[in-house]
C-alpha cells in the first residue's frame, strides 16, 4: 500500500511507478510530459517515514509548484525540505548529507562540463531521485551526467570516454585551429544503444501518454506559478493590490451586486493595465517551459491576448518555424498556418492570440496547450483548449495556464479551473466524466 493524503488518490500507472522506485537508492523518472512525476518523487517521499531532509532543486521558475505539490501531496510535515534552483547551487553546504536529492528537469546537467553539471555531481544523498521527461535531448552522450549522478559506483567518472565511445560512436576527428591541427573528440552519434537500454532497466521508468492513456482524463489541467522575483518593485505592488481588489469585489458581490459593478468599473482600467504588463514579464519566465514542453511533446500550442507578447514568443521561438494567427492575420493566411502545423514536423510550436485563433480551427496535432495568457470567460479558454481536443486527437490534452505567483492572472487561473470543471459536470453524463 503506497501512503496518499486523505482525500487524493495517485493513478494506477503512478502507484506503479512509486512502487519500482520506492525500494531503490536511485531512480529515474522518464515518463512524458504531464504524467505527473512531481507527484510520484513525492510518493516516494511518502514511503520513507524516518526521512528528516530532502534537497529539491528545479528550474527557478518550477519553485513555486514544487512547494505547492509538496503542501498537497506529502504526508509528513517533520520532513526539513530545501528548495533551490540550478543557479543557486554554488550556495549549498556541500559537506551535509541529504537523506534525499531530487532533481527536477534533470536534463538542464546534460553537459559534463557545465558548471550546474559539475556542483550537482558535489551533492550528497542516500536516496537520488531524477525527472525528465527528455532524459536524451538529441543524442545518447547528454545521458550520461545523469547516469553518473544517480549511480556513480556503476558509472564513475572514470566511465565517460568507455561509455562515449561504446554508446555514442566517439571518434577522433583533425580540425585546424590557428594554423595547427589538432584531435578532437566527437561524440553525438549513437550507438550499441540496446546494450544501453539493458543497462537502463534496473535505474529507469518511462511511460509514454499513449502507453497509460486507459488511465487519463481526456482532459487534464495544471496552473504554474511562476516567480516574480526579479520583476521591478512597482510591478509586484500592482500585482497583490489588483489581486486584493478582484478577492474584496468578489466578497462585496455577497453583499451588495450594485457596489461590485461600481467597484468593477473604478478598478477595471488598472488592471487590464497590469495585466498587460504581467503578460510582457511572464515571456523569458515562459519560455523555458515551452521549449522543454516541445522537446517533450514534439508540438505545442502556446495562446496569448496581447499583440506584442505573441510578437515576443515567435521572436523567441524562432528555431521551432511557429505557425501564429492573430487578429491581424488574414483569412486565407490563416488556413495556412493551420495546415503548416498540422502537416509539417519542422513547425513544431503554434501561437494564436486567444480570441482570434480560439474558435473554428483544428490543431489536433499538438495534445499540449499552454496558455502564457488567460481570457476573463470560461467558455472562451474551453474553446480554445478544444482546437486540441477535437475530433482526431488520439492522446489525452495536457493544459496548462502559466501564472505569476499571488498574481491577478493566479486567481483568474483558478477561479476559471473551479468554474470550467463546474460547467462539464453540469453537461457531462457521469461515464463520460474523469477527473485528474
Amino acid at each position: 500500500m503506497i501512503p496518499c493524503p486523505v482525500g487524493e488518490t495517485y493513478l494506477p500507472y503512478q502507484i506503479e511507478g512509486i512502487s519500482f522506485a520506492k525500494d531503490r537508492p536511485s531512480i529515474l523518472f522518464g515518463d512524458e510530459m504531464g504524467l505527473g512525476k512531481t507527484i510520484q518523487a513525492i510518493g516516494v517521499l511518502n514511503c520513507y517515514p524516518r526521512i528528516a531532509s530532502c534537497l529539491v532543486v528545479c528550474p527557478a521558475t518550477l519553485k513555486t509548484n514544487w512547494a505547492r505539490e509538496l503542501d498537497r501531496w506529502l504526508i509528513s510535515p517533520c520532513v526539513d525540505i530545501t528548495i533551490t534552483n540550478y543557479d543557486q547551487l554554488h550556495k549549498l553546504d556541500f559537506t551535509q548529507e541529504w537523506d534525499a536529492v531530487i532533481l527536477d528537469e534533470a536534463h538542464y546537467i546534460k553537459n559534463n562540463k557545465a558548471r550546474r553539471s559539475q556542483l550537482c555531481r558535489l551533492i550528497r544523498a542516500k536516496i537520488r531521485i531524477a525527472l525528465t521527461g527528455t532524459p536524451i535531448l538529441n543524442r545518447p552522450i547528454e545521458l550520461w551526467n545523469i547516469l553518473h549522478w544517480l549511480d556513480p559506483v556503476k558509472w564513475p567518472a572514470s566511465s565517460y570516454m568507455p561509455y562515449a565511445i561504446r554508446y555514442c560512436g566517439a571518434f577522433q576527428r583533425r580540425i585546424k585551429v590557428r594554423g595547427t591541427y589538432k584531435r578532437v573528440w566527437v561524440m553525438d552519434g549513437a550507438s550499441n544503444l540496446d546494450e544501453l537500454r539493458e543497462h537502463l532497466r534496473p535505474l529507469m521508468i518511462r511511460r509514454l501518454k499513449a502507453d497509460v492513456l486507459k488511465d487519463l482524463p481526456p482532459k487534464r489541467r495544471q496552473i504554474v506559478e511562476l516567480p516574480t522575483e526579479g520583476l521591478s518593485p512597482d510591478l509586484q505592488e500592482q500585482l497583490r493590490t489588483c489581486t486584493m481588489s478582484v478577492q474584496e469585489l468578489e466578497h462585496a458581490y455577497r453583499d451588495n451586486v450594485q457596489k461590485l459593478e461600481s467597484a468593477l468599473q473604478v478598478a477595471w482600467m488598472n488592471m487590464t493595465e497590469v495585466r498587460h504588463e504581467a503578460g510582457r514579464a511572464k515571456v523569458s519566465r515562459a519560455l523555458g517551459l515551452i521549449q522543454d514542453a516541445i522537446e517533450s511533446s514534439g508540438k505545442v500550442v502556446v495562446f496569448a491576448h496581447h499583440r506584442d507578447v505573441i510578437a515576443q514568443l515567435t521572436e523567441a521561438l524562432v528555431d521551432h518555424r511557429p505557425a501564429v494567427i492573430t487578429g491581424d492575420t488574414p483569412h486565407p493566411a490563416r488556413q495556412a498556418a493551420v495546415d503548416a502545423f498540422q502537416t509539417d514536423p519542422e513547425v513544431r510550436v503554434f501561437i494564436g492570440q486567444i480570441q482570434a485563433a480560439g474558435v473554428g480551427i483544428t490543431l489536433t496535432a499538438a495534445s499540449h496547450v499552454i496558455f502564457v495568457e488567460l481570457d476573463w470567460t470560461p467558455g472562451v479558454v474551453s474553446q480554445a483548449e478544444d482546437r486540441c481536443h477535437r475530433i482526431g486527437q488520439k492522446d489525452s490534452v495536457l493544459v496548462q495556464h502559466l501564472v505569476l505567483e499571488g498574481s491577478l492572472d493566479a486567481h483568474m487561473a483558478k477561479a476559471l479551473v473551479r468554474k470550467q470543471s463546474t460547467i462539464e459536470r453540469a453537461l457531462d453524463a457521469p461515464q463520460q466524466r474523469r477527473e485528474f
